[in-house]
């Protein structure tokens, strides 16, 4: 940035001598006058407002208070505004000014930098270039023709030129379907906030009664005093349908009634020889049925707490035999197959 102007407020003391007569004005040096800090005449010190009065760039003695002599000199500490110049430099973030009143407010014209967009491309015959963008408030980066685009450059005064590669990515199939599944909704629910913005401008609010848009969700807005001939199914109302739920025996496939056809055949078979007659080998173990597979009895043991006097308590708790239990006797039989 540079600094073109700079206006602000100083101060000064300087030493003004009073007119020939009293009541006079006398004029300060430097213009335009901000304020007057203080008069004072040797160790007199005079009151604005009672002693005298500041009026544009001057000092007005018409009061009828005290007033230096006629032809005296005086001191007088006042701020002016003034175009500072010299005492003004800057640098890319900061400006420095001295020489100015504390506390006090200074204008400042400056012109500085805009920032602008640059492309670095990559041309077809390989070579890299750098477009530049036009300086603005808001830059855009320039058009990209017969080129590829690898980054963007923005460049702002006082600051690293930030560089933005330019990612070319391609997305998945779930990606784009998972897209315009969320387009598809937005789609939606427009449709349906302009079918409910339809149904409140046909009629005036004074004699709309009972209208309202059903997006077919589930049947809050479905009146449950009538009886309801239709169902709301994936937001569309559709006709009922009667449905006639039976169950089906378990364990087994179900068929329709069908007639066995023969569709193939193998009427050839085949049999098997020993190509070692010498190898030994023990035989399979054979297999062995018993039935019944399973036997189950129950064992009975009644535990009594007996109560003295007015009390009777009772409980039922779990007993360990350590005795042998009888089994009763069943008949088993067997059938081995080899």
């Amino acid at each position: 940035a540079r600094v073109t102007r700079l206006i602000g407020v100083r101060e000064e003391s300087v030493q003004i001598t009073h007119g020939n007569y009293s009541g006079a004005k006398d004029r300060l040096p430097r213009t335009p006058v901000v304020e007057v800090l203080e008069v004072r005449q040797g160790t007199t010190v005079f009151t604005e407002g009672t002693d005298y009065v500041v009026v544009g760039d001057e000092i007005d003695w018409s009061l009828s208070g005290a007033e230096p002599a006629p032809g005296s000199a005086y001191t007088v500490v006042y701020r002016y505004q003034a175009d500072i110049e010299a005492s003004v430099s800057e640098d890319r973030s900061r400006i420095y000014v001295s020489g100015l009143a504390e506390g006090t407010t200074f204008y400042v014209d400056y012109e500085y930098y805009l920032p602008r967009v640059d492309r670095i491309v990559l041309t077809r015959e390989g070579d890299l270039k750098v477009l530049k963008g036009a300086p603005s408030e808001i830059p855009l980066p320039p058009e990209v023709t017969g080129g590829l685009s690898l980054a963007r450059i923005r460049v702002e005064y006082a600051r690293t030129p930030e560089i933005v590669p330019d990612f070319f990515r391609a997305f998945r199939m779930s990606d784009i379907q998972e897209l315009f599944r969320r387009v598809r909704d937005i789609e939606y629910n427009l449709a349906r906030l302009s079918l409910m913005e339809d149904a409140r401008a046909q009629d005036p609010t004074t004699t709309k009664r009972g209208i309202f848009v059903d997006p077919f969700y589930d049947d809050d807005l479905r009146d449950a005093g009538y009886e309801q001939t239709a169902v709301i199914s994936g937001g569309l109302l559709q006709p009922a349908v009667v449905y006639d739920v039976r169950e089906i025996r378990r364990g087994a496939p179900v068929t329709l009634p069908f007639n066995p056809r023969l569709a193939i055949s193998q009427e050839v078979g085949t049999r098997t020889r020993k190509v070692n007659r010498l190898t030994w080998h023990e035989p399979p173990p054979g297999k062995l049925s018993v039935s019944p597979q399973s036997f189950r009895f129950v064992v009975r043991e009644t535990v009594t707490n007996q109560g003295t006097g007015t009390t009777f308590t009772s409980s039922t708790q779990i007993v360990t035999i350590s005795e042998p239990v009888p089994v009763p006797s069943v008949t088993l039989s067997y059938e081995a197959e080899k």
